[in-house]
């Protein structure tokens, strides 16, 4: 008695579309990681340099954020070392700028390669 080969399955078009769909998925996980991910990893670190400046403060407002907290924002001028004026602004709990009034000085903290990113360091007025 011979033994017969059995036919090779065939997959139906639902199931040739599962498996497209599938392995696209995996294909576009892999290059993602690949391409997007790791190399976010991969970069060196910056040789970034905080600077300290003094700053004044230009406004000050108070407002409702999306949650309904009610937040202070103030908006302040400094300049870098080479002599740019950059603008900024904190928002925080009211208790955080009770005493700042517009006018003072406040100290800021920012990058010397990119300065727009900055933060004030204190919340004395005028240096204190």
């Amino acid at each position: 008695m011979t033994k017969r080969q059995a036919p090779t399955p065939k997959l139906s078009r639902r199931g040739r579309l599962l498996f497209g769909w599938t392995a696209g998925l995996i294909l576009a996980a892999t290059l993602s990681l690949h391409f997007w991910y790791f190399p976010l990893f991969g970069q060196k670190p910056s040789n970034e340099r905080p600077v300290m400046a003094e700053g004044r403060v230009v406004a000050k407002d108070s407002f409702r954020n999306a949650a309904g907290t009610l937040t202070t924002r103030i908006i302040y001028q400094f300049q870098t070392r080479t002599g740019g004026f950059v603008e900024g602004q904190s928002s925080g709990k009211p208790e955080r700028w009770t005493a700042i009034r517009i006018g003072d000085t406040i100290r800021i903290l920012y990058s010397e390669s990119d300065p727009l990113r900055n933060r004030p360091v204190s919340t004395g007025t005028n240096g204190k």
